[in-house]
């Protein structure tokens, strides 16, 4: 029965990868349907965009061929009594300059009489159009509506399609004994174009859509089909009205294969999210099987039966906390994602992409401690020292954690001291504080010591409520001491015992309260240990306060040490700065390739991909590059081989390592391949760019002009913001008030104008040309 229970239990282990990997799963089933979504929109658009392009063609044929006509109306109304010969002789003009025009036809009382050529038309002439029960209606209606009224498509007497425009003609009489004139019907002037001129002539014939069009004799929505297929009307179609000089048509579209049910690339980002699912709860299922696998050691071992029940109380509750840790962050990621892709506005999605950054750097951080744990577990973890000032250090940890200690209104400091030596006896004297020109050279891991310190500095404002946090940094001969101390909840001795023992704290209740994977101070006394130090130290007293202390062995640097740190110090980055060079990206991952060629390209570099070793070796042996971004895990060839490969036949290319992984061991072996530095993923912007521009030249970046945009219609706003960002230092302004600032700030180059702003455009268009400010309508 206990070992029923003990298999049962066992699956609570792999919750933390069965949340991981539910949760990547859901991101890539709502990246993919986003992914549809914007694929249909595009293709919507697209359609939209063609169908309007076929209507102003369409308007533009009927429209310019009904006005050909015009001219033969004022002929008529100055020669109401025209000889056939002379319609014939204006017609023949009309027709010959225009081959649209079939036939034109004239019906003094609406009997037809005049008709150019007459040759094929014999049968309409002296037809009254009354007579005729296609055409009586729409002959009636041009001469009520005093307009041109364009009737079709209709089956004409002399044969053929068309559509038929019918001008009304009303002559001025002079009326004996009446001083006025008196207008009078003369009767009507017809057009006729052929269906299929129109049709090909306008663009229909030639277009990828599937289109249809009603609203015979201009009835619009009501008129029945007359082109294309009227199923196309159920289809979800683009519509679009082709207005004619009275009445109009109703125009549809659809893609010629129909709407595209399914995105492209569909399957493989299904593929992608899934791999990606497998690989985040790989660690998660890593640590799972690592705490069932101690737990089913300690059940075997009787005689220490009561700690092992301990130690798997302490680690189910590690496991709970650990899926809170990761569920947190992933929570903010998928949130504010979730709302980024539903917001217009964008400094709202501005702040939502800077709460995912933050939430990912968070899950960042978790993953780190886990595997600087797993590798201090395994005895692999080794130190990385390099040159560094202590001012360097107190600075680092001011900048990063004094604004966390004010938002709680915690009193926040960090002083260094010398005991022994001092740079210069004149600035500071033996035991006095550090003054800001007064600093020390010296040599170590400097990331693993900062590392140390920000763990015990984040628990110590983590666990102080009011009062305040002080850290000393004391230089004594060869040793480095440092102490944090905090007027926090302090320990009792029984909860100090604890404190060292992996994935516990003091307290259970603190987890929940404070959060926290209860790793960093396990992993903080390795790394002291591993710098050649003793143990951490604790003072503390229940309600009063702690205090951490620890030393470590560092010696100072020597004079070219010195000098090589403070070259690297000079090197600043500048926002209007950019690189120049030519580059070659190595990297077999879609997602990998767009994110550093984005970051190289916002550098100003030119870059090449090359999906895996084999690639790069054969592009570097054709092609000059200035230098090889080469990441590690590759298929057919991995970076290692690649690197060995191009040294054979170029010794001098500078090759960087672009890798996940991070220790220093990594970085050693990439060195070793022959590589010249290392950069870790996920990469920093400003730490790419400090690396490269060590290896590549530096151009000086023109500023860009400034453009405000004003517009009231946000969704419009923004895109014209998108499209501007290229080119322009883009400020905005949704409303009229809110541009009347920002223009009285100066330093506003251009404006554009979009949208209705009624009376008070015309203050604003003052303000500009008063300021000598450029300015467009949009």
């Amino acid at each position: 029965m206990n070992k029923f229970k003990v298999s049962l239990g066992n699956w609570i282990y792999g919750l933390p990868a069965l949340l991981v990997f539910l949760a990547v799963t859901l991101v890539g089933v709502y990246f993919i349907k986003a992914h549809q979504q914007e694929y249909r929109a595009a293709e919507r658009q697209y359609t939209e965009q063609a169908l309007a392009s076929l209507r102003v063609q369409l308007e533009s044929v009927i429209v310019h061929s009904a006005s050909r006509v015009e001219g033969l109306l004022a002929f008529i109304r100055l020669n109401p009594n025209l000889s056939n010969q002379a319609f014939d002789d204006f017609a023949s003009q009309l027709i010959d300059d225009h081959p649209m025009i079939q036939n034109i036809a004239a019906a003094p009382d609406l009997t037809v009489r005049y008709m150019y050529p007459l040759a094929g038309n014999e049968a309409i002439v002296g037809m009254n159009y009354l007579n005729i029960p296609a055409q009586a209606a729409a002959a009636q209606e041009a001469k009520t509506a005093r307009a041109l009224v364009l009737a079709g498509p209709v089956n004409l007497l002399q044969g053929g399609v068309g559509f038929i425009g019918r001008f009304p003609v009303f002559i001025q009489e002079e009326v004996e004994g009446e001083e006025a004139s008196r207008e009078r019907f003369w009767g009507l002037v017809s057009s006729v174009m052929p269906v299929d001129r129109v049709y090909e002539v306008a663009g229909l014939e030639q277009t990828d859509l599937k289109l249809a069009i009603r609203g015979q004799n201009a009835l619009g929505e009501e008129g029945a089909v007359f082109y294309g297929d009227a199923n196309i009307f159920n289809q979800q179609p683009v519509t679009l009205n082709v207005y004619l000089p009275y009445g109009s048509w109703q125009l549809a579209a659809i893609p010629q294969q129909g709407w595209t049910t399914r995105a492209p690339n569909q399957v493989e980002y299904m593929v992608i999210f899934l791999v990606l699912a497998l690989l985040l709860s790989a660690p998660a299922l890593y640590i799972g099987w690592l705490l069932l696998h101690r737990r089913q050691q300690a059940a075997m071992l009787e005689q220490v039966a009561s700690q092992a029940e301990a130690a798997n109380r302490a680690k189910s509750e590690f496991l709970a906390n650990m899926s809170h840790e990761i569920r947190t962050p992933m929570n903010g990621i998928l949130g504010m994602s979730e709302l980024g892709l539903q917001e217009t506005d964008p400094v709202k999605m501005r702040h939502q992409l800077e709460r995912v950054n933050q939430s990912g750097r968070l899950l960042l951080g978790i993953i780190n401690d886990i595997l600087d744990f797993s590798k201090i577990e395994a005895d692999k973890l080794e130190l990385d020292p390099h040159p560094f000032k202590l001012d360097q250090l107190r600075e680092e940890l001011t900048s990063l954690l004094k604004d966390i200690a004010k938002s709680k209104n915690l009193s926040f400091s960090v002083n260094c001291q010398y005991l022994s030596i001092c740079q210069s006896s004149s600035q500071c004297q033996k035991g006095s504080q550090c003054q800001q020109n007064c600093t020390a050279f010296l040599f170590g891991d400097l990331q693993r010591l900062r590392q140390i310190l920000t763990n015990l500095i984040s628990n110590a404002i983590k666990f102080t409520e009011d009062g305040e946090v002080s850290i000393t940094l004391t230089l004594n001969d060869a040793w480095l001491e440092c102490a944090v101390k905090d007027t926090g909840i302090g320990m009792t001795p029984e909860q100090q015992t604890r404190l060292f023992n992996a994935f516990t704290q003091a307290d259970t209740s603190i987890t929940r309260k404070h959060g926290g994977t209860g790793l960093g101070l396990v992993i903080s006394e390795r790394l002291v240990r591993l710098m050649g130090g003793d143990d951490i130290q604790i003072q503390s007293q229940l309600g009063v306060g702690s205090t951490f202390s620890f030393r470590v062995p560092l010696r100072q640097c020597s004079a070219e040490e010195q000098a090589q740190l403070l070259m690297q110090q000079q090197e600043k980055i500048s926002e209007y700065q950019t690189l120049k060079g030519r580059l070659l990206l190595v990297e077999d991952n879609e997602i990998n390739q767009e994110v550093a060629g984005t970051m190289l390209a916002q550098l100003g570099l030119v870059y090449e991909l090359a999906e895996n070793g084999k690639v790069a070796v054969e592009k570097i042996k054709n092609q000059a590059f200035d230098l090889v971004l080469m990441d590690i895990q590759m298929p057919v060839m991995d970076g290692y081989q690649a690197t060995r490969a191009i040294r054979e036949f170029n010794k001098s290319i500078p090759i960087i390592a672009l890798t996940a992984a991070a220790m220093i061991e990594d970085k050693n072996k990439a060195l070793e391949a022959g590589m010249n530095d290392h950069m870790a993923k996920p990469m920093n912007p400003s730490d790419l760019y400090r690396l490269l521009s060590r290896l590549l030249s530096v151009t000086q970046k023109e500023a860009q002009p400034v453009l405000l945009i004003l517009c009231p219609d946000k969704q419009q706003l923004k895109e014209l913001a998108q499209s501007a960002q290229m080119d322009y230092q883009v400020k905005v302004a949704a409303k009229f008030e809110q541009a009347q600032k920002l223009i009285d700030q100066g330093e506003i180059d251009l404006v554009w104008l979009a949208g209705d702003w009624a009376e008070q455009t015309e203050g604003l268009v003052k303000q500009l040309t008063q300021n000598q400010i450029k300015f467009e309508h949009r």
